[in-house]
């Protein structure tokens, strides 16, 4: 698993505590939930490089 640091807003660190909280979820894992959603639903942006990336591993 990668750690990384970002920046939210105060407010939106506070909605994501209380709800994580309320569904008895932590933080890390309601925020990586958060950031695997907008991945799915930008996925598209992404397409066209996943083989350029393949072949850069190779």
């Amino acid at each position: 698993m990668k750690r990384v640091n970002i920046a939210i807003k105060e407010e939106t660190h506070v909605k994501a505590k209380i709800i994580s909280a309320l569904t008895n979820k932590t933080l890390s894992d309601y925020l990586q939930r958060a950031v695997e959603d907008a991945i799915e639903k930008d996925k598209e942006v992404i397409k066209g490089i996943n083989s350029d990336i393949t072949n850069l591993k190779a």
